[in-house]
């Protein structure tokens, strides 16, 4: 069903479990892993006394979930990757915009002059 276990994710899914078996102040991070994974059943009974088809069907769904954190992180890094270029390009376009507006300014200010002084010399 599954391709066979390579020796990093055997490696990991057993920290996780020895990690999330020792430390009681970290069962809300354990339940969350496990919710993250479809775990719904999973308590320290599958890590104190382990049944072989508990313990297969939840190896398989930590497995799953490292597998998919490790496919979204390319996609999370393109994100980022064309997040930071939009930073800069925005940059640039408030940087441009604020020229114009700058530029405005100043045909505003001259236009005012030239009309207002033109008023003057016909009155």
């Amino acid at each position: 069903m599954y391709p066979p276990l390579t020796a990093f994710y055997f490696f990991i899914t057993c920290k996780l479990l020895v990690l999330f078996a020792r430390s009681s102040p970290l069962k809300h991070i354990r339940k969350g892993v496990a919710r993250m994974a479809k775990i719904s059943d999973f308590d320290l009974r599958d890590i104190a006394t382990p049944e072989p088809h508990r313990t297969r069907s939840h190896l398989s769904a930590f497995i799953n979930l490292i597998r998919f954190i490790e496919e979204q992180e390319q996609y999370l890094a393109s994100v980022r990757s064309r997040s930071s270029a939009l930073v800069k390009d925005r940059e640039r376009v408030a940087k441009a915009s604020l020229e114009v507006q700058q530029k405005a300014s100043i045909i505003k200010h001259v236009y005012l002059l030239f009309f207002t002084s033109a008023a003057d010399m016909l009155s």
